[in-house]
């Protein structure tokens, strides 16, 4: 007689739960251009604004996302620099025709701590000591390269 009962009080809640459900789902609302939705919800665009009882009714079942963002710009003008870290010198390798020259070498606090030649794609940083340092190029296409000296 347990069984019975437990069946009937589970049947019974179920169709309670499942009114009260449907009563919720179909709870919709008249849309204007400023209203968002969330997927599942059951909005009204209406034909015509002045009359409440006319329009087309829908069910939002998908959204976009969009995400922000830059896309990097690669250009042919990198320099790749080894060994990095460094105990005392670095060499250069350019993937474009520019000729390196110069070079400016920045400590982190942005105060200029030499300027150098480079001569055969090789800097001497026997000098520096220990720190992160920044090299800037007397090309203005190349960026700045952040160096490590240990």
């Amino acid at each position: 007689m347990k069984k019975i009962y437990l069946l009937g009080g589970f049947l019974v809640s179920v169709s309670v739960c499942s009114q009260s459900l449907i009563g919720g789902v179909n709870s919709g609302g008249v849309s204007n251009d400023n209203l968002m939705h969330t997927v599942g919800e059951i909005y009204v665009i209406p034909t015509n604004p002045n009359d409440q009882n006319s329009g087309t009714m829908g069910v939002l079942y998908q959204t976009v996302l969009t995400v922000l963002g830059v896309n990097e710009i690669v250009t042919e003008k990198a320099v790749s620099i080894y060994p990095n870290p460094t105990s005392d010198y670095i060499n250069f390798t350019v993937s474009s025709r520019t000729k390196l020259e110069e070079v400016s070498i920045y400590d982190v606090s942005g105060k200029l701590v030499s300027q150098q030649k480079i001569i055969n794609n090789r800097l001497d940083l026997s000098f520096l000591i220990q720190g992160v340092y920044l090299l800037k190029f007397n090309n203005s296409e190349l960026k700045p390269v952040k160096i490590i000296k240990k």
